[in-house]
């Protein structure tokens, strides 16, 4: 595969084991979209969602779910 982004070769299960290495499980990198990116990039993108997240700004599952977010976060499925 070539990043989307920086246009270096990779394959799926290197980006995946880079990214969920990182983030030690915080975050999976295929559940959050991050297919299509190597690693570095991928980690870069989460890192700057992470950075410029607003709370005003509830991810759809809350909205779904109802939720008292983010003090839920700890108490749900969606975050583990």
């Amino acid at each position: 595969m070539k990043c989307r982004d920086c246009g270096r070769k990779f394959t799926f299960d290197e980006a995946a084991e880079e990214f969920n290495d990182y983030f030690d499980g915080k975050y999976d990198y295929s559940l959050h979209g991050w297919e299509g990116f190597c690693g570095s990039c991928a980690i870069s993108g989460q890192e700057y969602e992470e950075e410029n997240e607003d709370e005003d700004d509830i991810p759809v599952g809350c909205n779904a779910c109802g939720g008292d977010y983010p003090n839920c976060k700890d108490s749900c499925p969606m975050f583990d």
